[in-house]
């Protein structure tokens, strides 16, 4: 089974078919478009830095720092709060096993890169707030959505505390992010 094909319409048995998985392989492709969305969002805020003939160089820089960010936060960060906080639970899981949840439940906001690559052609900075926040948030609804069927499949909840444990998660990173203003 292709978790790319199968995760738009059938979550449920992509995830159990990912949890049964005894060999977990990675599922980087999600996390290099969430990636390259971060960096061509902030691809004009680095461009500014520099002198308008260096927009080349800002953009070969924006994008490695995007995808590299992507990593940490898609593949290390939040997968490994969610399993922290899901051993209150007692969730079995493993940190492979969240981080491919992470990257395929959040594989449908990547086509949102389509739209920025689209707007960026025609002259338009490629900034999120460029972007039809109606679409942000319905792809960013779907894939939490899929976060949510990913984690109780993956960890072997009920969805009501596949949420819980997903929202204790986020917490510390509300704080940090309220702190932070």
């Amino acid at each position: 089974m292709n978790p790319y094909k199968s995760i738009w319409l059938n979550p449920g048995v992509t995830f159990e078919e990912l949890a049964s998985r005894e060999k977990q392989p990675l599922l980087v492709l999600p996390i290099i478009g969430n990636g390259l969305i971060f960096g061509l969002d902030t691809f004009p805020d680095i461009a500014s830095i520099f002198d308008e003939g260096e927009r080349i160089l800002a953009f070969f820089l924006a994008l490695p720092l995007g995808i590299g960010l992507s990593f940490m936060m898609l593949g290390l960060v939040i997968p490994g709060l969610i399993k922290f906080c899901g051993k209150i639970w007692k969730g079995e899981s493993t940190l492979r096993k969240m981080v491919n949840v992470c990257s395929l439940s959040f594989f449908p906001l990547s086509i949102i890169l389509i739209y920025q690559i689209s707007i960026f052609i025609f002259g338009a900075e490629p900034k999120l707030e460029n972007v039809n926040h109606g679409i942000i948030y319905l792809f960013w609804l779907w894939s939490f959505g899929l976060l949510i069927i990913g984690v109780a499949k993956i960890q072997k909840f009920k969805h009501g505390i596949a949420l819980l444990n997903i929202l204790v998660s986020y917490l510390p990173i509300l704080i940090i992010g309220l702190l932070r203003n």
